[in-house]
């Protein structure tokens, strides 16, 4: 299965917040518009369906703080990918919300969001204002058990559970991460919002061990960069990595 380009993802489904949120992919709530432009730098795998993958994790270490500007989301995600285009993601954010995510200016602010196996987007802003430069929070998407010890996915942020959601009871074919810039109208200009990931691990219940993301699917709009110094790290910045 090829790797669901953000873009593809924000033209299909207009209310993604990246990898996902914004709503309209980033970024998708039937109500809002589809979101016709779309900048990223992510990198993932997505190939990984015979190796039963249960959870992704990672380090997101926030290299810049932009001010918000009108119309636009930025959003570094980290997403767990299934069968069917559905996806459940953890990340950071800031500018215009999508679906229930609120707008979101001061610090980066984190949210979940994702598309369930029936087709349907949702967004949830989780902790506000937040993350400021230099920042490193850990984040996981993994199976869980939900309350009424209903199966399904759940996000993580610094070990501490954010959303659960009943419904992902499959197992996943892989995941990613990046940056993203988002917006119901046009993009000018470009904005600065670099972000390094490291300790990107895949987990398998058919190997019962963590492995590598080792990504291998990138999807890069200039004016943004992506370089993968190892197969646990991903960089995604404009111009000098900050």
């Amino acid at each position: 299965m090829d790797w669901p380009e953000w873009s593809e993802r924000m033209i299909l489904h207009p209310h993604y917040l990246g990898v996902a949120l914004t709503a309209a992919l980033l970024l998708a709530s039937s109500a809002v518009p589809g979101w016709a432009a779309n900048d990223s730098a992510a990198a993932g795998r997505t190939d990984q369906a015979g190796l039963y993958v249960t959870a992704i994790r990672g380090v997101q270490d926030i290299r810049t703080n932009p001010g918000t500007t009108p119309g636009l989301t930025y959003a570094h995600p980290v997403q767990a990918y299934f069968s069917g285009n559905a996806f459940l993601a953890v990340g950071t954010y800031k500018g215009v919300g999508v679906d229930s995510c609120t707008p979101a200016s001061g610090k980066w602010s984190s949210y979940t969001d994702g598309e369930t196996p029936g087709g349907v987007y949702f967004c949830l802003t989780d902790l506000t204002n937040q993350f400021g430069v230099g920042a490193t929070p850990t984040m996981k998407v993994a199976q869980a058990i939900c309350s009424g010890a209903n199966s399904g996915w759940a996000t993580y942020i610094n070990g501490n559970q954010q959303r659960c959601r009943p419904g992902y009871n499959s197992t996943g074919i892989g995941g990613g991460v990046g940056l993203e810039v988002a917006s119901s109208g046009s993009i000018s200009g470009s904005y600065n919002i670099d972000v390094k990931h490291s300790g990107l691990e895949l987990y398998s219940t058919y190997l019962s061990t963590w492995y590598d993301l080792n990504a291998n699917h990138l999807n890069v709009n200039a004016p943004y960069q992506l370089t993968r110094p190892s197969t646990r790290r991903v960089n995604s910045y404009l111009g000098t990595l900050d």
